[in-house]
């Protein structure tokens, strides 16, 4: 399977994208800074993320994030947090925390339940009560 052209959002050399978003130069560097942080979290286990930017050269605060994110971090029994994007809770996988995110998939249930109300709704208001889609066939079987 041929990836899609593109440039690498890293180092803008053009690169053959197979699901990696970075070309393999910048994802092999991305690498061997994931083995710092993790190595530089084991010997620091109450690390802030700004503990770890500012401990191990070269990493962005936007690696440390996804590596929390994917639960780098548990796997190792370290106990890394962030915040969550609601409510500013720590977490330490995902977006949110357990509250609100059943918030929001009470949130978004509840949006759909409103949506198909309506459109049922628009669909009788278009049509007399009591016509439905009967064939003939049925209409003269009564």
């Amino acid at each position: 399977m041929a990836g899609k052209l593109k440039n690498c959002p890293e180092c803008g050399k053009l690169f053959a994208d197979m699901g990696t978003r970075i070309c393999r130069d910048c994802l092999e560097k991305e690498e061997e800074l994931m083995v710092k942080v993790s190595s530089f979290v084991r010997d620091h286990p109450h690390s802030t993320i700004k503990d770890i930017v500012d401990g191990v050269e070269g990493v962005k605060e936007r690696l440390v994030r996804r590596m929390i994110k994917e639960g780098r971090f548990q796997q190792d029994g370290m106990d890394i947090t962030y915040p969550c994007e609601k409510c500013g809770k720590p977490i330490h996988r995902g977006r949110f925390c357990s509250k609100c995110d059943e918030a929001l998939k009470k949130d978004v249930l509840k949006a759909q339940k409103n949506a198909v109300a309506r459109a049922v709704q628009a669909v009788q208001e278009k049509r007399p009560m009591g016509t439905g889609f009967r064939s003939k066939s049925m209409s003269e079987k009564k």
